[in-house]
């Protein structure tokens, strides 16, 4: 990392220290050929002046050991243990490239990360433009209590390093888990109900199914490590909100109506739970049977996932034209296609444009022409990350997206907003090592 990557993380770090409070504990470790650290150092005005003399001082040299720079943070945190209270070890690691120096091979590296951090430090992954092994840092977080995010190579990457720093400086419980009776909620259906970290500002969110239209026996029981220790919180009153009526914008004629809403919520909820599961498996049985879960909620309920693709159909119309024509019937074409567009302009410049349904090129277009397949229909046509566009048969792909649903008519989504816990709850600080 150099140039101007390198001056905007120098700029991240110097206002994250700013942002400290008394009692936290920090640690700067910058890796290339070899691990070079700050040292885990307690909150004072002397520590935060020779951390950013420490700052000022990197430079780009060497290769990149992502094995050997995690391993050191995870020993420094493990090292500096805060007897008097519960607080979270934190490592934020930020790269903008591969593995090039000691242990290279991606699942060694999971396996050795795994193995050292025993004692549960969450590793949340920076990768810094599009140099950075973005499926390797997902897994190292996913495998390891936290998450990743790509940094944008632009003018606002210090806004983006300085962003990710606020929403992950104030934990306020850790091991949350939420519970349900039995009675009351399909279990099967709920989505993940265990989560590692809470951070003030955020919110949590559980999605499942109820046995029954009446919410007056549903309980919910909510725990959680705390400051103080053992949180636990019961939730027996429920908001109930029904989804808008969808004839309201049947008007819309390019616009999927919303029926099932809340169902195809929980259908994307738990579609990208699998898909973190898959992505943080250690197995290749348990990667197969996340991906095959995954797929099968993706081809019942329509959505395009990194397992699926996206079929436009194009429809048997007299009317429509043939794309691959001379220039001459092209600009044709273009002229039709302008005339359905009907535009005007206010008064402040701003344009509004709208569709004449009238127009045969408009109503040529049908949404329910499109389909989605699993990429698996396709012999290896797509790659499993990609989503292909083609014109295809609509028979089969209708047979292909027909799959059977036994869920029950009703799906609730419980919304739990945690800001009254942080009234409730003294205010957890960082102590973490920040690379």
């Amino acid at each position: 990392m150099e140039g101007r990557k390198l001056d905007q993380v120098k700029e991240a770090l110097r206002h994250i220290l700013t942002d400290l409070n008394a009692g936290d504990t920090f640690n700067i470790i910058h890796f290339s050929d070899a691990a070079h650290k700050l040292g885990t150092m307690r909150y004072t005005g002397t520590a935060i002046r020779k951390a950013k003399k420490f700052i000022n001082s990197l430079q780009a040299d060497g290769g990149t050991n992502i094995e050997g720079a995690l391993k050191e943070s995870i020993s420094q945190g493990v090292e500096y243990l805060v007897s008097d209270t519960v607080r979270p070890h934190i490592i934020v690691m930020l790269t903008d490239g591969q593995a090039t120096v000691g242990i290279t091979q991606p699942s060694a590296i999971l396996r050795n990360v795994r193995e050292k951090n025993k004692e549960g430090a969450a590793i949340f992954c920076l990768g810094f433009g599009d140099g950075a092994d973005m499926k390797l840092l997902e897994k190292i977080s996913l495998q390891n209590r936290g998450s990743s995010r790509r940094i944008y190579e632009d003018e606002d990457s210090a806004e983006q390093l300085k962003g990710f720093y606020e929403e992950l400086s104030t934990p306020i419980l850790l091991d949350v888990s939420f519970s349900y009776s039995e009675d009351a909620v399909v279990l099967d259906s709920l989505t993940n109900t265990h989560f590692y970290n809470y951070f003030h500002g955020t919110e949590l969110v559980v999605a499942g199914q109820t046995e029954s239209e009446h919410l007056s026996g549903l309980r919910a029981n909510i725990t959680g490590q705390g400051r103080n220790g053992q949180f636990f919180m019961g939730v027996t009153d429920w908001n109930t909100v029904q989804p808008p009526d969808h004839h309201l914008l049947d008007h819309l004629h390019l616009a999927p109506t919303p029926r099932n809403f809340i169902k195809r919520l929980w259908a994307f909820q738990k579609i990208k739970d699998m898909l973190s599961a898959e992505k943080a498996a250690r197995g290749g049985h348990e990667k197969e049977v996340a991906q095959k879960k995954a797929l099968k909620i993706a081809l019942e309920h329509h959505f395009v996932t990194p397992l699926t693709s996206l079929v436009v159909v194009q429809p048997d119309h007299e009317n429509c034209k043939d794309y691959e024509d001379d220039e001459e019937e092209d600009e044709e074409e273009k002229d039709q296609q302008s005339s359905a567009v009907n535009g005007s302009v206010d008064n402040n410049g701003t344009q509004t444009v709208s569709l004449d349904t009238q127009d045969s090129i408009v109503r040529s277009f049908n949404p329910e022409s499109i389909q989605v397949l699993s990429d698996q229909g396709y012999n290896g046509m797509y790659p499993s990350d990609d989503m292909g566009f083609m014109y295809g048969d609509s028979q089969r792909a209708v047979a292909a997206s027909q799959a059977s649903t036994c869920l029950p008519t009703l799906a609730i989504i419980f919304v739990l907003v945690f800001h009254s816990i942080y009234y409730q709850l003294q205010v957890l600080r960082i102590s973490s090592s920040v690379k």
